[in-house]
């Protein structure tokens, strides 16, 4: 019978979350990079002789939103690459069960290390280290979810402009 199979299970509950916030932000990380490609086609409109002879409240305008919208794309951006980037242990214990740790130690403390450690406590230090590290993945995808909103509403506006520019 397994004496853990209870912190086991929540081990695998909080990878699972990981393995669920990582997918979401590659997921919208993918969409925000089709809607970004509008960002090219919003540059050449500042070349083109419609602009320049456009209102200039408008060009005003759009120059405005144009700023607005890179800033808030590079927000985006930035969070959801937060998400998926690999995240380490900032601890300085030194642990069988953390990757980092075992490839700083020789063979002989490894050994020595996992002798020490009852699999409770290592399971308990996994499960502590990954909540860790899911808390901070869902921080960064709900911050980028949200920031999704200004960026929409200001690539709607940039469309919206070019359309009034060109007509």
């Amino acid at each position: 019978m397994d004496d853990n199979k209870y912190e086991k299970e929540i081990l695998g509950i909080i990878y699972n979350q990981i393995n669920s916030f990582d997918n979401k932000a590659g997921i919208i990380l993918s969409v925000v990079g089709i809607a970004s490609a509008f960002f090219i086609s919003f540059l050449e409109i500042f070349t083109s002789t419609i602009f320049i002879n456009a209102v200039p409240n408008l060009k005003i305008a759009y120059i405005v939103f144009f700023i607005l919208f890179v800033i808030s794309a590079f927000e985006v951006v930035t969070c959801f690459i937060l998400v998926v980037f690999p995240r380490a242990s900032k601890s300085s214990i030194k642990t069988p069960s953390y990757y980092k740790s075992i490839v700083k130690m020789n063979i002989k403390d490894l050994a020595k290390e996992i002798g020490q450690i009852d699999s409770n406590q290592q399971i308990l230090s996994q499960i502590k280290e990954n909540a860790i590290i899911c808390s901070k993945k869902h921080k960064c995808l709900l911050v980028g979810i949200i920031s999704m909103i200004p960026y929409a509403a200001l690539l709607l506006t940039l469309i919206i402009l070019e359309i009034c520019i060109c007509i």
